[in-house]
């Protein structure tokens, strides 16, 4: 497999047409699309594929996450609506394989696509946004050195009832101060 970036237990390649299917299975198990915007909506092959020839065509980075003792695509993720005049981009991640879920995956896949946008993409901030109910998914980003900037009240409705957006941002230099330099240390110093 050729892998984009490698970490330690994880690698990022682009996204494969081949794995269409797989994205859309994992966005329609409730289960696992409860995390993320598109809950309670079921995605048609035809959507994913259009998603899918709409990220094959764009300039914002996504990526398929491997686990790399099997090989295995496990989720994705990608920066999005990057504004280039402000070098700001918004970071999401998807961990689709539940069973590769509580293993410290997602630490590392969002050190490593934080890391790729600003080493890489030349971002100075990157945010997100996360369900309040979602407890994992917030530690995960703090332990990379995201914080909470602010929140829209009452934002999601599930079930009846209503859950805040989380929003979570980090500038480039938090970043450095608590993280590594994968991405320049291992790809990018030597190009220069």
């Amino acid at each position: 497999m050729n892998y984009i970036i490698e970490g330690e237990r994880i690698g990022f390649t682009e996204l494969k047409e081949e794995y269409v299917e797989l994205y859309r299975d994992w966005i329609n198990d409730l289960e696992v699309s409860q995390f993320i915007t598109h809950f309670g909506r079921v995605l048609t092959k035809e959507a994913e594929e259009d998603w899918y020839q709409s990220q094959a065509g764009s300039d914002e980075p996504t990526f398929t996450i491997h686990h790399l003792p099997d090989d295995k695509p496990i989720g994705n993720c990608g920066l999005h609506n990057i504004d280039r005049s402000n070098d700001h981009g918004e970071m999401g991640i998807l961990l689709g394989e539940k069973e590769y879920w509580n293993r410290g995956l997602g630490t590392e896949a969002a050190r490593l696509i934080t890391d790729f946008g600003f080493a890489a993409v030349g971002l100075h901030g990157i945010s997100l946004s996360v369900k309040s109910f979602n407890e994992r998914a917030r530690r995960v980003y703090e332990k990379v050195g995201y914080q909470i900037a602010g929140k829209v009240r009452e934002f999601y409705k599930i079930d009846g009832s209503y859950y805040d957006e989380i929003i979570m941002d980090i500038v480039r230099e938090e970043f450095y101060k608590k993280n590594e330099q994968l991405i320049r240390d291992k790809y990018l110093n030597s190009l220069e």
